[in-house]
């Protein structure tokens, strides 16, 4: 219709972004919990150490949604995105609502 989204279907678009960040948060706090608190002096070794610990599944459905929002979007006439569906948007762009002039 050519409408702004409204704040409901901005929620639903980023709603599964903001998912995996929390998912994120969770495993980096998790990483955290569990890193033993006697390692080597030295910021990086203690980074290094937290990644390792971050649990798998963080990193690989992040990369599930990304790679499902590509596929989707090769093969959506509208080139459509995932998080378009949820939230029933599709991006219109500015020039197409302009009169044409007819020369």
């Amino acid at each position: 219709d050519g409408f702004p989204i409204s704040w409901r279907e901005s929620l639903l678009r980023d709603s599964v972004g903001l998912a995996f960040g929390a998912l994120a948060a969770y495993g980096a706090l998790e990483a955290a919990v569990a890193m033993p608190l006697t390692i080597e002096p030295g910021e990086w070794t203690r980074l290094r150490q937290a990644h390792s610990l971050d649990p798998p599944w963080v990193a690989a459905a992040g990369q599930f949604w990304v790679v499902g929002e590509v596929a989707v979007v090769w093969f959506d006439r509208k080139r459509r995105a995932l998080h378009d569906f949820l939230a029933g948007t599709v991006v219109i762009h500015k020039d197409s609502l302009l009169p044409r002039e007819d020369d």
